[in-house]
């Protein structure tokens, strides 16, 4: 976090996920989380998905947390924040 440009976090509650289905609230979650940041990027890299809705060019990388530490970061500070 020390290192980071701008990070930031979207959250979907399991009513919501149990509303529009797991996958639409991980989208409408990447979307908010990169509604917060503090920098707007000028790419995304994503982890093997395209996110609809959004202006911002995409990579979608297979297995992208594994070849992009970016990606790698993202998929630490999610996970460290559902666990906590």
């Amino acid at each position: 976090m020390e290192k980071a440009v701008a990070a930031a976090v979207g959250m979907a509650s399991p009513a919501r996920i149990d509303e529009i289905n797991i996958l639409q609230a991980t989208y409408e979650a990447m979307r908010e989380a990169i509604s917060k940041l503090a920098v707007e990027p000028g790419i995304l890299l994503n982890d093997a998905v395209t996110i609809p809705e959004m202006i911002i060019p995409q990579v979608p990388i297979i297995k992208g947390d594994a070849k992009s530490v970016s990606i790698a970061a993202a998929s630490i500070l999610a996970k460290v924040t559902r666990d906590r």
